[in-house]
């Protein structure tokens, strides 16, 4: 039974091109179990998004390097996690100790992700997270903050940026000013927390 969920649309950054015709929807889920349930659905116009083909569902690095969609989730020390989702079902999760700083691949996190095409014009993408592994490297889940990310390649080769916020300047979703804090998301106290 869900505790708690919330639902955002993801903005392009300003820097995208305004023919995209891309809709990202963020979906978040808290279970009793301390899992939060993370799902992604890409609506377009047309079949214009390339999506890496379904294969080994696996940790693998560079998932970025074609559409993937990330899930950050900060500290208030500047410590922060990466998780990333990809459509081939693949996934990566990192710790930095800082702002892009001190990346290593975090142990202890295992995702099953699942992706579900519901039409040629929707996907969707999906996991569930044991937060107690975040817990134990970032703290309580109330001191922390999130931002849920989506980098899209188009058939053309050219890539586009999604979030809740941007800073300023190029697309960058490790900086602070692009997360928002755990009361402003969840709006809610966690399970366990």
């Amino acid at each position: 039974m869900a505790l708690m969920s919330v639902s955002y649309k993801l903005l392009p950054h300003p820097g995208n091109s305004q023919t995209e015709n891309i809709d990202i929807v963020f979906e978040g889920v808290w279970k009793r179990d301390i899992q939060l349930g993370i799902t992604f659905t890409v609506q377009s116009e047309t079949t214009q998004v390339l999506y890496p083909p379904t294969g080994a569902a696996m940790r693998r690095d560079g998932l970025w390097k074609e559409t993937c969609f990330e899930f950050f989730i900060l500290a208030r020390d500047g410590k922060y996690i990466e998780l990333n989702l990809s459509p081939s079902e693949s996934w990566a999760a990192y710790c930095f100790s800082n702002y892009r700083a001190g990346m290593s691949v975090l142990n202890g996190i295992s995702l099953h992700v699942s992706t579900a095409m519901q039409s040629t014009e929707q996907l969707s993408v999906s996991t569930h997270l044991d937060f107690h592994p975040v817990i134990d490297v970032l703290g309580p889940v109330e001191s922390l903050s999130f931002s849920p990310t989506a980098v899209i390649q188009k058939r053309d080769g050219n890539f586009y940026y999604y979030g809740l916020r941007f800073p300023r300047g190029n697309p960058d979703f490790h900086h602070r000013d692009g997360f928002t804090s755990y009361v402003d998301f969840f709006k809610e106290q966690a399970p366990g927390s």
